[in-house]
């Protein structure tokens, strides 16, 4: 199944997932552009620093051509190990920590974390030294491997 597009609508959805007024969608603070630019083969793994539960770890290796579904799912593994042990009791199925959109078909996506971890934060290092092909972005004269999110608007490929 694809992730739906990003546009104001799923971000109002999104606003509302959490809880939030809806009237003025913004991106969460903790928001993560990950561009996979150029790749032609390897893999990539994501690091988190996640304060709500003072960890950090790392994903798998995730392949080159994941989509934004499978890229979500291995975060939501790594920040909820076991999704039927929330809750106070332990006894509730947790709710997702993070939602990933591939921005058109870019080969760039933007993380966002949500629920719990809705600006608490959590922060996430892409590390590309696997990735065959890969060329970085390039953001005020810096190459970028990942850009972190503070306002609205997200370009790629520009």
């Amino acid at each position: 199944m694809k992730a739906p597009e990003l546009n104001m609508t799923t971000m109002r959805n999104l606003k509302n997932e959490s809880n939030t007024t809806a009237m003025n969608p913004t991106l969460p603070r903790e928001s993560y552009l990950v561009s996979l630019r150029d790749s032609l083969g390897g893999y990539f793994t994501l690091t988190i620093n996640d304060p709500t539960t003072n960890r950090t770890a790392s994903t798998p290796p995730i392949k080159f051509d994941a989509n934004a579904e499978m890229i979500e799912g291995e975060i939501n593994s790594l920040l909820i190990p076991n999704k039927n042990s929330c809750g106070e009791q332990s006894t509730s199925v947790c709710s997702v920590a993070c939602k990933v959109w591939e921005l058109g078909e870019s080969r760039t996506f933007i993380i966002f974390f949500v629920g719990q971890r809705l600006n608490a934060g959590v922060t996430l290092y892409y590390g590309t030294h696997s990735l065959e092909g890969f060329a970085p972005e390039i953001y005020e004269n810096l190459t970028n491997d990942i850009l972190y999110r503070n306002s609205g608007v997200a370009y790629t490929n520009v």
